[in-house]
């Protein structure tokens, strides 16, 4: 590969640049980096394999069309970094700052030259902007300087570690190479579970939501990405959030026919997923209202980077003070 490689977030956002004719070579990352096992002290090819396992289970896919997805994406993100000549592109999201984190410490690790590589980053959507608007954001790009990568390697190894406390501190702190970068740190955060309800941000959401009565799993994300700052996963993340509170032993949501929620497999479009009311359950309503607890009753089994939380391990974020909690 010896011209320019651009990197983005997706295949929306890829396929918006080469339409847009900034781009021939469009390599889209991918990885939804804020679900799962993030662990550290792997090389990006062992990575890969541990983050294409986790997506061929959590997302019900072909586990060899994603390893070979994953393997495809790093042998042309390899090349890249020997030459150095990369334009990046990212929205101000959590999805998307997780992934240019992750790639700006991969090419310091690989000490790329960085003398021609460059940085797009845009408050709000790549994939629906139209060719002029896309044009606009290609002339306010940035030089990559060694401080981009100082910082984004600092926050990757952080996010990969297997206690949070040193994530936390970038939480606390603006970083002008980076600009959105601190506010999706805080974000993640809010994916931990909550002192007083067990219950993560989305799951608080989706819950409060159906307090107002049943709705479909379209009308719930409709509402979700219009609540959220930046919203920063996919109609598939979602519905794996909805399973997630009602595969349990202690449903907190279910179909309004008493049937539990199960997310569609990979590739497969069940319209009549989207469109099935779901309803809050008794114990749903005692949790969103404080008198039980969702991580007490169902237990946990989730990643958030490189922490991996269980009942044994097990950190709390508190809203009020806006910080993390070890529970004892």
């Amino acid at each position: 590969m010896k011209g320019r490689l651009h990197i983005t977030n997706g295949d929306h956002a890829a396929k918006a640049i080469k339409v847009a004719g900034l781009a021939h070579d469009v390599l889209p990352w991918r990885d939804v980096l804020h679900d799962g096992p993030v662990p550290g002290a792997l090389k990006l090819n062992e990575l890969s394999r541990v983050r294409a396992d986790f997506l061929a289970v959590n997302r019900r896919e072909n586990p060899e069309e994603i390893r070979t997805e994953f393997t495809t994406r790093d042998a042309m993100f390899g090349l890249a970094a020997e030459h150095g000549r990369v334009t990046l592109w990212f929205e101000s999201d959590l999805y998307d700052q997780l992934q240019l984190a992750q790639i700006l410490a991969e090419l310091f690790n690989a000490h790329a030259p960085f003398e021609e590589s460059e940085l797009i980053e845009v408050d709000g959507y790549l994939g629906p902007l139209d060719a002029a608007a896309l044009n606009r954001a290609y002339e306010s790009r940035v030089k990559l300087s060694i401080e981009h990568f100082q910082v984004a390697r600092e926050i990757w190894e952080a996010f990969r570690e297997p206690q949070p406390t040193r994530m936390l501190k970038f939480a606390a702190r603006d970083y002008p190479v980076l600009p959105y970068m601190a506010a999706a740190i805080r974000r993640l955060f809010e994916e931990f579970p909550h002192t007083g309800t067990g219950l993560t941000g989305i799951q608080t959401a989706v819950l409060k939501s159906l307090q107002s009565g049943s709705v479909t799993p379209a009308a719930l994300f409709t509402s979700f990405a219009e609540r959220e700052e930046r919203i920063f996963l996919g109609d598939a993340s979602f519905a794996t959030y909805l399973q997630e509170i009602s595969e349990v032993e202690f449903p907190l949501a279910l179909f309004s026919d008493g049937e539990p929620i199960v997310a569609p497999q990979g590739g497969e479009p069940l319209p009549d997923f989207w469109h099935r009311k779901i309803a809050i359950t008794e114990m749903g309503e005692k949790v969103i209202g404080g008198q039980a607890d969702h991580f007490a009753l169902n237990g946990i089994d989730r990643w958030i980077g490189g922490v991996h939380l269980t009942r044994e391990i097990a950190w709390r974020w508190d809203p009020g003070q806006r910080t993390l909690v070890k529970s004892q």
